[in-house]
């Protein structure tokens, strides 16, 4: 396992992570839903066709019907597979299927792959029936043997046994591949992502520039990582990922322009600050100076955005719609202002 990846952001885990594919060591990015693995897997595979194949396009398995003539006329060099309990043998390694009354030969994809070169990303690996993943074994040590083409790559990422529906991997299997533990990004990446996925929804609008803007973010973001931390306690899975931070935000922005604001009472800068800050100072005047609770309500003010909106954002986001009524999202939740 690699030391504090988990503190790395989306360009320092890319470029570690290209230090095994570079060196041809089989990955698998294991960690929780919303992480982040299948965007960072999907860096990987554009970067190696970049490379090594002059940007070929990326394949998904779900193009490839099996009676397609893909694989005869197009050579593939980059190939998607999302796990799932569907995916077979047939679908990857080949095999004769009877057409017709006949059996012919459906090409067998990877196995062309391994011969020609081209990277795969087999994402949601844990998913895949255990009879299969006992089969990716000799490819992988088609690698380590020096029998695949020398630009011929396999990787992987899954969630964890504890998932529903998630398979333990065959000890056999993860003998041969690099484990890391690909957990959420710091709090840090995450607002700046969030604020990266708005501006492109919205396009350039200069709110999203403003100091207060990037402060809303950033409570939104808090409350949310809260949220996912306090339902991993409990035992709960919930995927609270960049994605679900980027619809709150959005409601927020839809909800100011649709339905009235409520004006904060003023105690409500501390329970802000606190979600902010982490912890409260030791002289309370401070949080009624803070330049950065000032400029959020600031913000706030001039956009008419109010703490009714934020709490109905959080509250209407899909991923929650399982917890929202359990005593522990609605203790957080009755922290956000009315």
């Amino acid at each position: 396992m690699v030391t504090n990846f988990s503190q790395l952001g989306p360009t320092e885990r890319t470029e570690l992570l290209w230090g095994y594919v570079e060196k041809r060591l089989p990955l698998l990015l294991l960690g929780p839903a919303g992480s982040g693995k299948s965007y960072i897997g999907l860096k990987l595979m554009q970067r190696f066709i970049d490379i090594y194949f002059n940007g070929a396009r990326i394949v998904w398995l779900r193009e490839i019907d099996e009676m397609s003539s893909l694989g005869e006329n197009e050579e593939i060099k980059a190939l998607y597979v999302s796990g799932s309990a569907n995916v077979t043998k047939l679908d990857l390694l080949g095999g004769r299927v009877l057409l017709g009354g006949q059996y012919v030969r459906k090409p067998g994809f990877l196995q062309k792959m391994i011969e020609k070169g081209g990277i795969v990303f087999l994402d949601e690996v844990t998913s895949l029936p255990p009879q299969f993943t006992i089969l990716l074994n000799e490819i992988i040590d088609s690698i380590y043997r020096g029998e695949a083409n020398e630009n011929f790559y396999i990787f992987f990422a899954g969630n964890p046994s504890n998932y529903l529906g998630a398979n333990e991997l065959p000890d056999a299997l993860l003998e041969r591949l690099v484990s890391i533990w690909f957990d959420y990004y710091p709090i840090q990446n995450e607002i700046e992502i969030v604020i990266d996925m708005v501006k492109k929804n919205f396009g350039e609008d200069p709110m999203f520039n403003e100091k207060g803007f990037y402060f809303l973010v950033q409570y939104i973001v808090s409350i949310l990582r809260e949220i996912r931390e306090e339902l991993n306690n409990v035992g709960e899975i919930c995927p609270i990922s960049v994605r679900s931070m980027m619809l709150a935000v959005t409601s927020v922005i839809m909800l100011s322009k649709t339905t009235q604001r409520m004006d904060p009472s003023g105690f409500s800068r501390t329970a802000v600050y606190k979600a902010l800050q982490g912890l409260l100072p030791d002289n309370l005047v401070e949080v009624w100076n803070s330049d950065i609770i000032n400029e959020l309500y600031s913000f706030m003010e001039r956009y008419k955005i109010g703490w009714n909106h934020v709490k109905d954002a959080v509250k209407n986001l899909g991923i929650l719609s399982k917890y929202v009524n359990t005593k522990e999202i609605q203790e957080i939740i009755s922290r956000i202002p009315e």
